[in-house]
């Protein structure tokens, strides 16, 4: 049971600093010669970290924090929002059973790009993609999610695209993330 809670609490992590980036992004803060601040205070297993008082832009812990990564997670997190938007539209249920490709079958059972394994051949519903993105972060079950929604992962390109506009995000790059594989 502890460890399921781990699971989700890592899983959630992503969620927060999403949150964080955006309370945050009228607070003034030149992170730029910050890279590790009270590393050592908290033991996060993360390859990048960052967390500032909203109120007086105050950098309370920093690890690696100007070290660029790729945004897989914030994309991941937008599957997840336009997923439960389908649901609530009644584009997709829960229990609608869907198959993976043999692209996505090959990223998911590349554990350097998911840690949930899917298989030809086998459905899987909308709420075990679902946990799969939320909980484990897991690239596969993220781009099926996708392509249940949109018909095909360039379609669903396009969607998260147009919900980052909504939200006046611009640059594309959350949605970038998921052209690498589109080949």
């Amino acid at each position: 049971m502890e460890k399921y809670k781990i699971k989700i609490l890592k899983g959630l992590l992503p969620f927060f600093c999403f949150l964080i980036y955006f309370f945050a992004k009228s607070v003034s803060v030149n992170a730029a010669s910050i890279d590790n601040y009270n590393e050592n205070q908290v033991d996060l297993d993360v390859k990048s970290a960052l967390a500032i008082d909203v109120n007086s832009g105050q950098i309370l812990y920093a690890k690696n924090a100007n070290r660029k990564l790729p945004v897989a997670s914030m994309s991941k997190l937008i599957t997840v929002y336009l997923t439960l938007d389908a649901i609530k539209n009644k584009e997709i249920s829960w229990d609608q059973r869907v198959q993976p490709t043999k692209q996505i079958v090959a990223v998911s059972n590349d554990p350097e790009y998911s840690g949930i394994p899917l298989q030809m051949n086998h459905s899987y519903t909308i709420k075990q993609l679902y946990e799969a993105t939320l909980i484990d972060s897991a690239n596969g079950p993220a781009m099926l999610l996708g392509e249940a929604i949109s018909g095909s992962q360039q379609s669903f390109v396009k969607k998260m695209r147009q919900q980052l506009s909504t939200w006046n995000i611009t640059g594309g790059g959350y949605a970038a993330c998921y052209t690498q594989w589109l080949a």
